[in-house]
């Protein structure tokens, strides 16, 4: 049986029944917590400064925070490891089997989120040589595939199997930085590792939730710029326009979906929502990251058109296309992530003291 109790930050903590009355760190904000004693009427142990004892034996978050209401990051939490701040155990055969972590204080301010792509650079950096070599090469191979009358059967689930798992470990670990920041999560980066269950449901949302709203401004854009002719400035203004709001509403809808955990989630309605929530500047901030992610997609188009021209500029040119974008999306779906989880905490309700609390007011 474990300990339910709360931080002062509003983050629901949980703690085994053997640290009870003790002081461990609370893994959203960083500080010291007191783990209420097993006596429904006695106070959690008071967060006073620790002797160099403790603080050797208490350095790293407890891995007893409750999950953040999502399947995919609860999915998700047994691939991933986790530190412990047992003071019972100070560098024991359990400690030393456990990744070392920095401690890092949650992000307070949007641009403090730029950095976030950093500790996820070996992730980031992977998927993008990934793609650069699937997109590069399916580029490069489709003249010569178009020609060859019969193919093997091989070829036909290479082109099937590659960018489906590229393309879903991708969504993956994007859902992955969007439940760890609604979580609360600091110190380290969630990544899908051979989960095949996570990746699957990250495609499936990503496609449900362009099929749902997002699809209607694609086609909008793409009718308009198949009959406007010689586009002008103004054409391509409204091509523009129809793309950010496309593109906005996608991840948006993401959001919406991610949160409840229910692809029926994937409506105007949820979006409105979300949006009421958040607050009406998640749609300026949306639209700016829209704006960018499509420049960032014309910059990969253009290197993807010269390949047979220029090509280790280009190869060189698409690669950076592909890293530059997956570190802004990084950086956006942690933004948005912790968004989510502060109107959570800021709509929580006071928690009780421990003096007059009771089992069933603690969750």
């Amino acid at each position: 049986m474990s300990i339910k109790f709360f931080c002062s930050c509003g983050k629901h903590l949980r703690a085994r029944e053997a640290l009870a009355g003790k002081r461990s760190v609370c893994p959203a904000c960083g500080q010291l917590v007191g783990v209420p004693s097993l006596q429904a009427t006695h106070r959690g142990t008071t967060p006073a400064p620790m002797t160099p004892a403790e603080k050797a034996k208490v350095g790293r978050p407890s891995d007893d925070s409750i999950p953040a209401p999502d399947s995919l990051a609860a999915a998700a939490q047994g691939v991933f490891e986790h530190g412990s701040a047992d003071p019972d155990d100070p560098g024991g055969v359990a400690k030393k089997r456990r990744r070392s972590r920095r401690l890092l204080a949650l992000e307070k301010h949007w641009y403090q989120c730029l950095w976030f792509p950093t500790y996820a650079w070996h992730m980031v950096l992977g998927l993008a040589l990934a793609l650069t070599a699937l997109s590069g090469v399916m580029v490069m191979a489709v003249p010569e595939f178009g020609n060859i009358t019969v193919q093997p059967s091989w070829i036909w689930l290479v082109l099937w199997v590659a960018p489906f798992l590229t393309f879903g470990y991708v969504c993956g670990f994007l859902q992955c930085v969007l439940g760890s920041a609604a979580a609360g999560e600091t110190g380290f980066v969630r990544w899908p590792g051979s989960d095949l269950r996570l990746i699957v449901r990250a495609l499936l949302a990503w496609i449900v939730c362009f099929l749902a709203g997002p699809i209607v401004f694609a086609a909008a854009a793409f009718w308009f710029w198949l009959h406007a002719g010689d586009p002008t400035f103004l054409d391509w203004l409204i091509i523009i326009e129809l793309g950010l709001v496309g593109t906005a509403h996608w991840l948006l809808t993401l959001v919406a979906v991610h949160q409840g955990d229910r692809l029926r989630d994937a409506n105007p309605a949820r979006v409105a929502d979300l949006i009421r929530r958040l607050g009406y500047g998640t749609v300026l901030a949306t639209l700016g990251a829209a704006a960018v992610g499509l420049a960032i997609g014309l910059l990969i188009l253009h290197a993807l058109a010269q390949l047979h021209d220029a090509f280790l500029s280009s190869w060189l040119l698409l690669a950076l296309g592909w890293l530059i974008g997956l570190a802004w999306l990084t950086f956006f779906f942690r933004l948005l992530g912790l968004w989510c989880f502060q109107s959570r905490v800021e709509g929580m309700p006071t928690p009780p003291s421990s003096a007059t609390a009771t089992p069933s007011a603690t969750r």
